[in-house]
């Protein structure tokens, strides 16, 4: 009996809607699916001293399934994607390297460099 008791009370504590006091639209409607519940399973919840909290425990579970259901079939709006501004230049391949363009590139990034070693400078005049 005192085991019972104590569940009520945390019944109420963890699932204030069970209370007929808190009057609002969800609690109605959680309170409905709860007697459905307790209806069909009142063999089992009346031999338990939790009966009362599985129950309340699995209206939110049956809400929490009927809202991630909800949320697969509602359809994320399409993100519409921006379009690149127009080029001025048109389309164009990038430039064709040469081993002369690449021995450029080469020595101007030798040249960048704060410190230079001897055998940046040996690449740098080499030919």
């Amino acid at each position: 009996m005192q085991s019972q008791s104590q569940w009520q009370q945390d019944t109420i504590k963890t699932h204030p809607w069970i209370s007929e006091t808190i009057d609002t639209d969800i609690a109605e409607e959680r309170r409905t699916v709860l007697g459905q519940i307790k209806s069909q399973y009142a063999d089992i919840l009346k031999s338990l001293p939790n009966g009362d909290f599985i129950a309340a425990t699995l209206v939110r579970g049956v809400e929490a399934i009927k809202q991630d259901q909800a949320a697969k079939t509602a359809k994320p709006k399409a993100k519409k994607v921006a379009k690149a501004p127009p080029s001025s230049m048109g389309d164009s391949s990038p430039p064709v390297q040469t081993s002369a363009t690449r021995k450029t590139a080469k020595k101007q990034k030798i040249l960048e460099r704060k410190q230079i070693s001897e055998n940046d400078l040996a690449a740098l005049f080499a030919e």
